[in-house]
């Protein structure tokens, strides 16, 4: 029996090097944050692991609309934030995309719960990540891709400004001072 060689690669080595006849492109600042966390061995193991694996576009996105993200995201001194929005982008089970098109939320691999609806006849997660490649599948799971940045409320990247140190988005407008 022939196995495709998807079949053989766990995840993270799928998404570093897909078997030659795959038109899909991976992420590789995601690849770069997955082994900043050091994920790689988690989502190299048995699973079963869906990932929500967001485009290099959309990573450059919210950097773009929270600069100094990326640079906070790969400080060592930031890694467990790093490890849970990574894995908030991941499940531990199999989901395809028409178990999503059925479901309303299911549970990330930090136990948070991720919404899920429908726009048209594609799966969005947490309202905003559409899902614009699905069912990539590899030894130990499924890969999705996504366009957006899943972000979970309780550990959003910070904001810098030049000068500044980093914040927790969104940054609040301060109440103005009536006696000021």
């Amino acid at each position: 029996v022939l196995i495709p060689p998807a079949l053989k690669l766990p995840i993270v080595d799928f998404m570093t090097t897909p078997p030659p006849a795959t038109t899909y492109s991976f992420s590789t600042t995601l690849l770069e944050l997955i082994s900043l966390a050091g994920l790689e061995s988690t989502l190299g193991g048995d699973g079963p692991f869906t990932l929500f694996a967001p485009t290099e576009v959309a990573i450059q996105q919210m950097e773009t609309n929270s600069p100094g993200t990326l640079n906070f995201l790969r400080d060592p001194a930031n890694k467990a934030t790093l490890t849970s929005l990574l894995s908030y982008h991941a499940v531990s089970d199999l989901v395809l995309s028409a178990t999503l098109m059925g479901a309303s939320s299911i549970v990330s691999l930090d136990g948070s719960t991720l919404s899920v609806t429908v726009q048209g006849s594609s799966p969005v997660i947490n309202g905003n990540a559409n899902i614009v490649g699905s069912d990539i599948i590899a030894r130990n799971g499924i890969i999705h891709i996504v366009d957006a940045v899943i972000l979970p409320a309780a550990t959003l990247p910070p904001t810098t400004t030049p000068n500044s140190s980093p914040s927790a988005l969104p940054t609040p407008n301060p109440t103005p001072n009536p006696s000021a």
